[in-house]
């Protein structure tokens, strides 16, 4: 029984003729936690009001779930949702097919979620009973209805994704709690989809007994959020990484072997005499000859200006660094021609080997080792020496 302002948001909820959550009642903006209590004078966590049956206009029945312990907005809505499919449950059992005799609200619920890329799914533990919603089964590109079984639905996961749920949902179970994940999935029509997957865990006698949750598919948000994080560490000019990309990688040095420091000898001459649109146009083709030469290289960037830098894992040894050192200087001075003018350029390369350097400190041994090339008459690669250059 609840009381008080508890008792008001279950008038609105009638009046409003709508679901209404309220995940986290502690941290309400407006109501202090003991405005809010059941009967007992228990103070009330999480709310959940649910017009059941008769129409839009007369509900005939309000569903109500309460209690002290709030919940996430994600879990209380899977609650929510779990608990309007449950009063007009649906054959969907593993193996067997599906079909939903629900109420006009709910076919209007499942119409929603599933035109939004969301779904409802559970799954009975003792047997791997899957139950899905038209969402899910849409999202996975499987007919709606169809025979259900877990081994089939995790055989659409990629490999890694695979991985990654079946443990979270290992700690869960054994946690008795919840968990969210974004996954990779392969779609029965062999396409490629990303979905959050958020889940809870249904408790019977303190032993769990299902796992409740949604599936959403994010695959725009995904591609949207990736072409974001390319435009943000992609150099626009030469489409290298750019420095703040080389930067956070030097920031993690674990696994880095080397890195090299690539400055090019006499680009300031010609900007200077045939103009940026010149320079531009050269620096663009000094790029695609730098990753020319770093076919299997995992990071070649620019810093910035005419100097470029490029990052080595621990399968490339000190000889391969070496030689690919002196085959940057030797690519470089190949001539180049724009427009009918035809230039020739240089490039000078510092090399140094890592140890147990952090990043700063490998890129200042590099700068030096560049410092010294250069002071060698250009056009030549060198290496930083502990003993110096």
């Amino acid at each position: 029984m609840l009381k008080g302002a508890a008792l008001n948001f279950e008038r609105r909820a009638r009046t409003v003729r709508l679901p209404l959550v309220l995940a986290n009642l502690y941290a309400h903006e407006t109501l202090a936690p003991d405005q809010l209590r059941f009967a007992d004078g228990s103070p009330v966590g999480f709310l959940a009001f649910l017009p059941l049956g008769g129409n839009a206009h007369s509900p005939s029945h309000l569903l109500t779930l309460g209690d002290k312990t709030p919940r996430s907005l994600g879990t209380a809505n899977q609650l929510a949702m779990i608990a309007l499919e449950a009063f007009h449950p649906g054959q969907i059992e593993s193996g067997g097919p599906a079909s939903f005799d629900v109420s006009d609200d709910l076919i209007l619920i499942d119409q929603a979620t599933a035109s939004a890329g969301l779904g409802i799914w559970q799954c009975h533990l003792a047997e791997n009973a899957l139950r899905w919603s038209s969402g899910v089964y849409d999202l996975f590109g499987i007919e709606r209805g169809a025979p259900l079984s877990r081994d089939r639905t995790v055989s659409h996961y990629s490999d890694t994704s695979r991985a990654a749920m079946e443990e979270s949902r290992a700690r869960a179970i054994e946690a008795r709690g919840e968990f969210t994940m974004d996954a990779e999935i392969i779609r029965a029509d062999g396409q490629k989809r990303w979905m959050r997957l958020s889940a809870g865990v249904q408790l019977t006698n303190g032993r769990p007994e299902r796992l409740f949750g949604t599936k959403q598919d994010i695959t725009e948000d995904r591609l949207l959020i990736d072409r974001m994080r390319h435009l943000a560490e992609t150099d626009a000019m030469t489409g290298l990484a750019n420095r703040a990309r080389l930067q956070a990688r030097l920031d993690r040095p674990q696994g880095i072997s080397a890195l090299l420091l690539v400055d090019l000898d006499g680009f300031k001459a010609i900007n200077d005499t045939y103009g940026h649109a010149f320079g531009d146009a050269c620096l663009r083709e000094m790029a695609q000859r730098l990753r020319a030469c770093c076919v299997d290289v995992p990071l070649v960037g620019r810093l910035g200006g005419d100097e470029f830098a490029v990052v080595l894992h621990a399968e490339h040894g000190p000889e391969y660094a070496e030689r690919l050192a002196r085959q940057i200087v030797e690519v470089m001075q190949l001539p180049f021609e724009y427009h009918g003018a035809k230039v020739q350029l240089g490039a000078s390369v510092g090399l140094a080997f890592r140890l147990e350097e952090a990043g700063e400190e490998l890129f200042r041994q590099a700068d030096q080792a560049l410092y010294a090339a250069k002071a060698e008459g250009r056009g030549t690669s060198r290496s930083f020496s502990r003993a110096g250059c």
